[in-house]
């Protein structure tokens, strides 16, 4: 009886595996990620995110269908760019691309906009006559020694240089299909554009990868015999994300070098996917629902998981995956925006648990109380013991004292604090008292020290002599003379 039983419970254990089976759910080891969800709670205008870019002070920038937003870690930021006094407000999606000096061009209906994040700053670099049914006209791709290569309306595949002014015309296969590009809905909705050193690759169609040599200025024409969701490469190897698998090319002969099947993921048909390299190592893409990490090779694959071991999308799939300087990988869905933190973040456990934001920027630690001073940009200062704790119930900050760039010691009680553009105060610690610091007479030496952006930027030559480093690049030297 006992025998009758165990066969009972052995043949229900098998039916209930092969239902799990049979729903698309296999077997993969998991990587257990730390990840923020973004959504409307922070601020985002609506769930149809089209590009993602993180600039060099660690802001990522957010293009939605409805708008343009600012990320600082803690909430999202509207942006209506002003341009010689004028605003030009955004209401539909742009393109944005990093270049190599830090600054972004963001491509929109009015051309495209040049941001200086250095001195937070904008200007039409390129500015186009537009029609109202549509987004944007140029199409920025990568960056080389010649320039800026473009996707430009009525034009085709030509460089600009780094002011604005168009430099020169590359032959390329037919203008309206380019225009096509630039107008579909492959730049918003996946993938469809990938680069390296030398090389430009272009989802032209469902089955095409159009890809542009930008040392010889001649481009061919990839036809795989699936249907392409999306693509992506390092400085070697062109990864192609399709209906069935991920496949791997070798892009100097275009020579096939091995694919990874999905249905070693999953029993469903994969009706959306998305893939993305990160240097010459790794590789992440998206299956349905699904996100797994794979190396180079396609190799040792692991499904990401959020810390708790559930799943990375409870519903929906990725469109697109970026992946930033600041170590972290982000996820536009269909319905939010995912952050996975790649590696720990420096002083994240630093936090006032009612404050908005927690952005520190910079820190100063007082050998004599043993008191760590934390400023925050979009934030104020911030107190703390030698474990961390909170030392007051909320951070020191008003309209004008917030964007904490330096913090340091002048006296017994008495610290100089810097801000980005705001000025700079001293602060009386134990009284929480801030005075205006206003030293300079000359307005011009005093619009580089407010307009600076170098954070931690001070350094003590002995007691009574401080350098401040601004922007441009020189020191100003003062004696610290207070009672």
């Amino acid at each position: 009886m006992k025998g009758f039983k165990y066969l009972v419970c052995l043949f229900f254990m098998l039916t209930a595996a092969l239902y799990l089976k049979g729903q698309g759910n296999l077997l993969l080891p998991l990587k257990k990620v730390p990840v923020n969800t973004i959504n409307y709670e922070q601020g985002l205008l609506n769930n149809e995110t089209a590009t993602i870019i993180t600039d060099t002070l660690g802001f990522t920038w957010i293009s939605t269908t409805t708008g343009l937003q600012r990320y600082n870690g803690y909430t999202l930021e509207n942006i209506d760019p002003v341009v010689d006094q004028d605003t030009i407000r955004i209401r539909s999606r742009v393109y944005i691309y990093g270049l190599k000096n830090g600054n972004l061009w963001i491509s929109c209906k009015k051309g495209v906009l040049e941001y200086n994040p250095f001195t937070n700053a904008f200007k039409n670099i390129i500015p186009v006559i537009y029609n109202a049914d549509e987004v944007f006209a140029i199409l920025p791709l990568s960056e080389t020694p010649e320039g800026i290569w473009c996707l430009k309306k009525g034009a085709g595949m030509v460089i600009f240089d780094k002011r604005g002014k168009l430099k020169k015309a590359v032959p390329s296969i037919n203008t309206k299909i380019l225009d096509g590009i630039i107008r579909s809905d492959f730049v918003k909705s996946s993938s469809s554009i990938a680069n390296n050193r030398d090389h430009i690759f272009i989802r032209t169609s469902l089955n095409s990868i159009l890809d542009y040599n930008t040392t010889t200025h001649r481009y061919e024409v990839m036809k795989p015999n699936e249907e392409i969701f999306s693509i992506t490469c390092n400085n070697y190897f062109l990864y192609i994300d399709m209906r069935q698998r991920i496949s791997k090319y070798r892009i100097s002969d275009k020579k096939f070098i091995n694919d990874y099947p999905f249905n070693n993921i999953t029993r469903q048909i994969v009706v959306s996917g998305t893939v993305y390299a990160i240097g010459n190592n790794r590789v992440i893409a998206s299956v349905n629902d699904k996100v797994i990490e794979f190396d180079a090779d396609l190799n040792n694959a692991k499904l990401l998981t959020t810390f708790n071991g559930r799943p990375m999308l409870l519903t929906g799939s990725v469109e697109h995956i970026y992946h930033d300087a600041f170590e972290r990988i982000w996820l536009l869905t269909n319905d939010d925006i995912k952050r996975i933190q790649d590696k720990e973040i420096p002083f994240g456990y630093l936090k006032y648990p009612d404050a908005p934001n927690n952005f520190v920027r910079c820190l100063y630690f007082d050998k004599q109380t043993g008191q760590l001073l934390a400023g925050c940009i979009n934030g104020g200062l911030q107190v703390y013991d030698s474990a961390s704790n909170p030392l007051w119930h909320d951070p020191l900050q008003t309209n004008d004292f917030k964007d904490i760039l330096a913090i340091d010691k002048l006296s017994t009680n008495t610290y100089l604090v810097i801000t980005w553009s705001r000025g700079w105060y001293l602060l009386d610690l134990a009284k929480r008292k801030l005075t205006p610091f206003n030293f300079l007479a000359d307005e011009d030496l005093k619009r580089h020290l407010y307009e600076n952006t170098f954070s931690s930027n001070t350094q003590r030559l002995n007691d009574s002599t401080l350098l401040v480093a601004s922007f441009p690049m020189f020191f100003v030297a003062f004696s610290v003379a207070i009672n």
